[in-house]
Formats: C-alpha cells, structure tokens, sequence
C-alpha cells in the first residue's frame, strides 16, 4: 500500500512554508469597516420595517363574525 508515502508528500507539500504577494493597505481595512457597517444597518432597517408589519397583525383584533377574518 501506498497510501501512507502518498498522504506524507502531500502533508509535507502544504506545510512548506511559501512566498505571499499580497499586501493590505488601510483602504483594505475601511473598505472592509464600511461594509460591515453597511451591512448592519441594511439588517436593522429591514428589521424595523418588518416588525412595524408583525406588530400591525398581531395586534388587529379578529371579530369571528366576519369570515375572512377581518
């Protein structure tokens, strides 16, 4: 079986430490803050807007004469 030389190159191969060409500015790091407030405040307001929705239906008295129930 060589299973066990195969799984010893491989392990070997991604451990060897290799050069990275990659640099990260400050406009990296603001890019990367503005989505994630972005994103937050995207939430936020699609949560208010849904719950102001929630809220009017839950809160609407059904009469059980009316059969659509309005």
């Amino acid at each position: 079986m060589k299973r066990p030389e195969f799984l010893l190159i491989v392990l070997v191969a991604t451990m060897l430490p290799t050069p990275s060409m990659a640099y990260l500015d400050p406009v990296t790091g603001s890019l990367a803050w503005q989505m994630a407030v972005g994103g937050l405040l995207a939430a936020a307001t699609t949560i208010r807007m849904y719950w102001s929705k929630i809220r009017a239906f839950f809160s609407k008295k059904h009469d059980s004469r009316d059969p659509r129930g309005r």
